[in-house]
């Protein structure tokens, strides 16, 4: 069954390509750029195999020495992935926005330590754009990475809580944050 349905596809692009052909849709100027740039790329690609892949080779020994004389190059950096809970305070903001802010932070933190689901708190009253839908989910990250965005005092507190942690009300670039470890990944030393 498999067999005739991978022949049948095979027949209707065939067909298909055929009848494209027949009425000039690879002449069209942007159709025939793409077309050049499609062959381009594997005739690249075959090239390099050809030239480098099939000429290259390297024994275990080799392997091995390059991995042991290389180990720092094949360590994976400690990786957090957590969820956020952003109260916006842009640095011009007024005393009583900031003040405003913060108890609504603090009454969000309240709602989750009752037991409220982070995900969907999130969703309801992050000011986050990027993470809003997402439940607040910042995505696996190493140190440094969200600093620009978050500023320090984000990325101290989520790699200084245990998965499943929630952190208190803290300020951060931006405003207030809420944050809750989903995950921890462990600095590692790959292996060969």
């Amino acid at each position: 069954d498999g067999k005739k349905k991978l022949f049948e596809r095979s027949v209707q692009m065939s067909l298909l390509s055929q009848e494209a052909r027949r009425i000039g849709i690879d002449k069209k100027e942007d159709v025939a750029k793409k077309i050049k740039e499609m062959a381009d790329q594997i005739i690249i690609q075959e090239l390099t195999k050809q030239v480098i892949s099939d000429k290259v080779t390297a024994s275990d020994a080799e392997i091995q020495e390059n991995y042991n004389q290389n180990k720092q190059t094949y360590i994976e950096e400690e990786k957090v992935k957590a969820n956020l809970i952003q109260f916006e305070v842009k640095a011009d903001a007024a005393e009583g926005v900031k003040s405003e802010k913060k108890k609504l932070a603090e009454q969000t933190l309240k709602r989750l330590k009752k037991g409220e689901d982070f995900e969907a708190v999130a969703k309801e009253v992050s000011d986050d754009k990027r993470t809003k839908t997402r439940g607040g989910s910042t995505g696996f990250f190493a140190v440094g990475k969200r600093k620009e965005t978050y500023g320090d005092a984000f990325e101290q507190k989520v790699f200084s809580l245990k998965p499943g942690e929630i952190s208190d009300v803290f300020e951060g670039k931006d405003g207030y944050y809420i944050v809750k470890v989903a995950e921890k990944n462990e600095r590692n030393q790959q292996t060969l």
